[in-house]
């Protein structure tokens, strides 16, 4: 018989810190039991997500071709910014302080692996993966080039304000630190540190079910941080009021931040339901997911001490 043992120091009855706690949830993730949004039962008429992601850093947008994918015998619908014409939505979300990110490529694109739309097939996740292949995107270089660096953008003095009066920081100085640093007699130290960007990777990458249910309701589980952010946006986006849209998470195969900003791979699947009146689910898989995941960013510091 086969057994597993961990050892480890315990503090004492007496203490209340470093004591041994057991995960609610270890068994069943030790035996596999443990249900995650993937593997919720499938539906009979279910229709799973295809992605169709730039391959340009920075480009507009010519033409989007989906009548290869489209002949497919099991590829019912590819769906892309036109599909919010009519709607009051501005294919944007906010996360923080911040409506500036978009649901769909509009016209050109900021960064590979941007998504500019989504293919929908009656089948399997690698399906509808070599579906969203077949689409083809026709673009136009940018004139200038894409910024890759935090000194590209300090050179081409490319920032990012964070409030409305054009501040880039929300850090607020007090005193006269620049001409005190220019005093007789200060000795000055200056330098630069930095941290490198990082994956979240967490072991369930992104993934969501939406269902439509009757009376203009709608069941959404998504591996998400942040479930009130997905319903709000969702309910913008398809104009269903939020008390009708209930968003669901039990449990996440890791998160880390990284799934705080889980509508642009929810809201798709949403907008294709309520077109078609079927469900429809998604996972990203590993490659897809460090492609499509804003990340945590790398900071560039630079310091002057005196």
């Amino acid at each position: 018989e086969r057994k597993s043992s961990q050892f480890y120091q315990s503090s004492g009855s007496n203490s209340s810190i470093r004591q041994a706690i057991k995960h609610r949830s270890s068994d069943k993730q030790a035996t596999g039991e443990a249900i995650y949004v993937d593997d919720m039962p499938h539906y009979d008429n279910e229709l799973t997500v295809g992605w169709v992601l730039s391959s340009k850093a920075k480009a507009r947008i010519l033409r989007v071709d989906s009548s290869k994918a489209l002949a497919q015998r099991n590829v019912l619908d590819f769906l892309d910014i036109h599909a919010l014409k009519g709607t009051t939505f501005d294919n944007t979300f906010q996360l923080v302080d911040r409506r500036d990110e978009r649901i769909f490529a509009e016209g050109e694109v900021h960064c590979v692996g941007q998504i500019i739309g989504i293919v929908l097939v009656e089948g399997t996740l690698e399906e509808a993966r070599r579906a969203a292949g077949l689409v083809e995107v026709v673009y136009e270089d940018a004139s200038d080039k894409a910024i890759l660096s935090i000194e590209d953008a300090i050179t081409h003095e490319s920032y990012y304000t964070l409030d409305s009066d054009g501040s880039l920081s929300t850090v607020k100085g007090k005193g006269r630190p620049h001409e005190v640093l220019e005093e007789e007699g200060i000795q000055v130290m200056e330098g630069s540190m930095r941290t490198g960007a990082q994956d979240h990777f967490y072991l369930e990458t992104h993934s969501a079910l939406v269902v439509p249910k009757d009376g203009d309701e709608m069941d959404v589980y998504s591996s998400t941080q942040n479930p009130g952010l997905v319903q709000h946006t969702i309910s913008q986006a398809i104009g269903i009021p939020e008390h009708k849209i209930f968003s669901h998470i039990k449990r996440m195969g890791g998160g880390f931040g990284g799934k705080q900003r889980s509508m642009p791979y929810t809201l798709p699947l949403a907008i294709a339901a309520r077109i078609h009146g079927r469900p429809v689910r998604m996972m990203l898989d590993r490659d897809e997911d460090m492609l499509m995941t804003g990340q945590r960013h790398p900071f560039l510091a630079n310091y002057k001490i005196g």
